[in-house]
């Protein structure tokens, strides 16, 4: 990646609905000249009404917590390939759709001492307001809808997505606008979530359709009855009650039992969509099950 001054960059917000550069109108108003204004308050630039996000709730219960070591580990394994790239420094545009409590944004700030633009959208208002107290600065901070992303195309060295698409209700969409977004010869990570088969599966399947229906007060006890169990499940994150807090291991759960939404598609399918959306999937040795990393051709 050639290396560009922060002075000298020119950041890549625009409408999320039709894609134009937004005009400042003075501190914390943009303008797009079809789609009205847009403001940044707190901190956050809105470009959403209201919160989309089903877990606000959730991320409440979270607040005051820190990011557990087996969290941040399973976000090292996932970044693995741009960990290891030397090309990879401090001036690369960095987007996280879906950035949570900012897990990816730690461990790059660690291995890079930051990055020149790193932009973490999420459709929760209040995980981008924790996010923020625990980090005031050195990242631009998006409440927004990853399907429909406030960047300008073209814009994005490095796109991220880990788990969110699976919520969008379009994970193709989401997957399109990652790659808009991202440069001629950048990157794009997503991991979703592998499907589930056998036993294994059907049995998830059913605590899902049964969950969902629950008011969230029953569905948090579900989760607490499961948290014990979660050494012997096939979760990513690698969280237990060894290596986190129960209100950690509780949201890991209801994370997967509990959305309305949770596309679950088999990455095969998705390798043909990758070449359609002018990418080449990149060959990587022991990558977690659901990652796929895909660099967008120059041409």
């Amino acid at each position: 990646m050639t290396p560009v001054a922060k002075a000298e960059r020119k950041d890549a917000l625009a409408c999320p609905l039709c894609g134009s550069e937004l005009v400042a109108r003075g501190p914390g108003l943009r303008t797009c000249p079809t789609h009205g204004d847009f403001t940044c308050q707190h901190s956050i630039w809105r470009f959403l009404e209201t919160s989309l996000d089903p877990f606000d709730g959730h991320w409440s219960a979270y607040e005051g917590s820190e990011i557990a070591a087996a969290k941040l580990a399973a976000a090292r394994r996932f970044l693995k390939p741009v960990l290891d790239d030397p090309g990879f420094d401090a001036s690369a545009a960095v987007v996280d759709a879906g950035c949570g409590d900012g897990v990816h944004f730690e461990v790059l700030h660690d291995h890079v001492g930051g990055t020149a633009a790193f932009y973490g959208l999420d459709a929760s208002l209040e995980v981008l307001r924790q996010f923020r107290a625990r980090r005031p600065s050195g990242w631009t901070s998006l409440h927004g809808d990853l399907k429909h992303l406030p960047l300008r195309g073209g814009s994005i060295d490095l796109c991220l997505s880990y788990g969110a698409l699976a919520y969008s209700g379009d994970l193709h969409r989401g997957l399109r606008e990652l790659v808009r977004v991202a440069k001629p010869g950048g990157r794009v990570g997503v991991w979703i979530y592998p499907r589930p088969t056998g036993l294994g599966g059907a049995a998830f399947r059913l605590l899902r359709t049964v969950v969902r229906r629950l008011p969230s007060a029953l569905q948090a006890r579900v989760a607490d009855a499961i948290v014990p169990l979660l050494p012997w499940l096939p979760t990513q994150s690698g969280l237990t009650l060894r290596n986190a807090t129960w209100r950690q291991c509780r949201e890991i759960v209801l994370v997967n039992i509990a959305p309305p939404v949770l596309e679950m598609p088999r990455l095969s399918n998705l390798h043909a969509l990758v070449a359609d959306l002018g990418c080449d999937l990149m060959d990587l040795p022991d990558q977690a099950p659901g990652t796929l990393w895909m660099r967008k051709r120059t041409a």
